[in-house]
């Protein structure tokens, strides 16, 4: 090790030493560089990124990865919009319109009220709508706001949108990776699996909202698909509010808890046993001294 006290043997030693601290510090700053595109960008406390990175993401027994379909809105602004309907609010709500929650909320993100859905059901953006709103979380409080009078919020191109629920566009676009919870059953060798998620999509619709789909002469859908790289892997495009993609995520991420089998299992049935060979088993038990 050099130290202040080492004494220079030659004139160019304290040249190369300057010279090996410089390339030193090169060296570190390069890998402190290359260090930061290895860590992630967000914080630690804030949610990592649902995605789909492969075919049957969700595994049975965790929670059920979904990923919305919105081109105007990253994965991770939709995190941080969501973060906030689930912060708690205390702040008073008497007597407030529309257009005073915009103003309260436009600190916290984008605001935009569909006025043209508002007048269709007959309600002006400055409209008192209750006379008080109990405190709790945010998304709670929008709902009991906005549901009694058929209004609905929407978490969409990163911004909160307010309109009717029977307005067209409401809904949004969100896929869900439900393998472990749908069962595939194999006909044989050359023979296409037939996919058993039917029973989910009716709990679904008879669960989360169910005047909502169409099915029931609403405006949201539910649709199955199944990748063609893959047929292990069965997905739900779902349209649908915000908050009904809420209910229907915790909805799948419940019924996922209980370890639903992702397929029946073709089990290989054993060999029969030999005569001979039970004839011994039944010798080694009375043999009492083998014990």
């Amino acid at each position: 090790m050099f130290n202040r006290n080492t004494t220079w043997k030659r004139p160019n030693d304290s040249h190369r030493f300057q010279t090996i601290c410089a390339s030193c510090m090169i060296l570190m700053g390069q890998f402190a560089t290359a260090q930061d595109t290895l860590l992630p960008s967000q914080p630690a406390d804030a949610p990592s990124p649902l995605t789909l990175s492969r075919i049957g993401s969700s595994v049975a027994g965790e929670r059920i990865v979904s990923v919305t379909c919105d081109p105007f809105m990253s994965q991770v602004q939709e995190h941080a919009l969501m973060r906030l309907l689930l912060e708690q609010d205390d702040a008073p709500w008497i007597n407030i319109s529309l257009n005073q929650l915009k103003d309260r909320l436009s600190n916290e993100c984008t605001v935009w009220i569909d006025e043209e859905s508002l007048e269709e059901i007959s309600i002006r953006i400055d409209q008192m709508l209750m006379n008080e709103v109990p405190t709790g979380v945010l998304g709670a409080r929008l709902s009991a706001l906005l549901g009694s009078h058929q209004l609905a919020y929407t978490v969409r191109q990163n911004r909160l949108e307010i309109s009717s629920i029977r307005s067209k566009d409401s809904g949004i676009r969100r896929i869900y990776d439900v393998t472990p919870l749908v069962r595939t059953v194999n006909n044989g060798p050359g023979s296409p699996s037939i996919v058993l998620a039917h029973p989910l999509v009716g709990i679904i619709e008879s669960t989360v909202c169910p005047d909502s789909w169409q099915s029931a002469g609403g405006n949201c859908t539910i649709r199955e698909f199944i990748p063609p790289c893959s047929s292990d892997c069965v997905c739900l495009i779902v349209v649908n509010s915000t908050e009904n993609h809420l209910a229907i995520q915790n909805l799948l991420d419940q019924l996922n808890s209980f370890g639903v089998p992702s397929r029946l299992v073709n089990v290989v049935p054993k060999k029969p046993v030999q005569a001979f060979q039970l004839k011994r088993w039944q010798a080694d038990r009375l043999d009492t001294s083998k014990f």
